[in-house]
């Protein structure tokens, strides 16, 4: 297995809160599942890391990372000041970027939702914040944006955790709509109780029981394996 496939392993287990925060991710288990090697296995805990997706403490290993309160609301903070600047700066373009490819983002979060398909639901839903982004043409605001939008399966699988709830998708098309109208004034509001809405939800209960290893990673590989 490559460098590139352990991440996504790993990273998808996170995401998709198989792996909730505070599991310890033992190298010595991973390296036997995936059967790669420890230099390896470190490389890919230490990207994780700089995402801050991954803790590393010293003499004790690595733990999916596990945000505090306070940086669960710092995030929200950060990401209401960022995207609400992200959004007026797209309704006050002319022309409006292109938004095509969101509606059709929306269109796959409403069909995940439908069909109970909260992975695929999470995945399309943080990708409609980072795409958005994208379109602003602010390469240093994409890069800030999408770190803090990284963060939030986390912090809901920790503060939120038998909760399904993800970003509406109905207020996804009311951001595009205000954009679309060019009303930067509404796109900001949009967005604002959007991001309010999503942090309203968090319940601040605590983390899952820890997971085991084995039984994530098995069950996976098993399932790709080639017939």
């Amino acid at each position: 297995m490559s460098e590139e496939e352990l991440y996504q392993e790993i990273f998808d287990a996170i995401m998709s809160r198989q792996l909730p925060p505070g599991t310890k991710l033992t190298e010595v288990t991973l390296c036997e599942i995936f059967g790669v090697k420890r230099n390896a296995l470190r490389k890919v805990l230490s990207q994780l890391a700089s995402k801050k997706m991954v803790e590393l403490h010293f003499n004790r290993g690595a733990f999916v990372a596990t945000p505090t309160v306070d940086e669960a609301r710092d995030t929200f903070e950060v990401r209401r000041v960022l995207e609400t600047a992200v959004v007026a700066k797209m309704a006050g373009q002319s022309p409006k970027p292109q938004l095509g490819t969101l509606r059709n983002l929306v269109k796959e979060e409403r069909q995940c939702f439908h069909d109970k398909d909260y992975p695929g639901w999470v995945r399309r839903s943080l990708d409609f914040h980072n795409r958005l982004v994208e379109l602003s043409g602010n390469q240093v605001m994409v890069e800030y944006v999408q770190n803090l939008v990284l963060r939030y399966p986390l912090i809901s699988a920790l503060y939120d955790p038998r909760s399904s709830n993800c970003c509406s998708f109905d207020e996804h098309d009311a951001i595009l709509d205000a954009i679309e109208s060019g009303n930067a004034t509404l796109a900001v509001q949009c967005m604002t109780s959007h991001l309010g809405m999503v942090e309203h939800k968090l319940n601040l209960m605590g983390a899952e029981p820890a997971v085991s290893l084995e039984h994530v990673f098995r069950s996976r590989t098993v399932q790709t394996q080639p017939d």
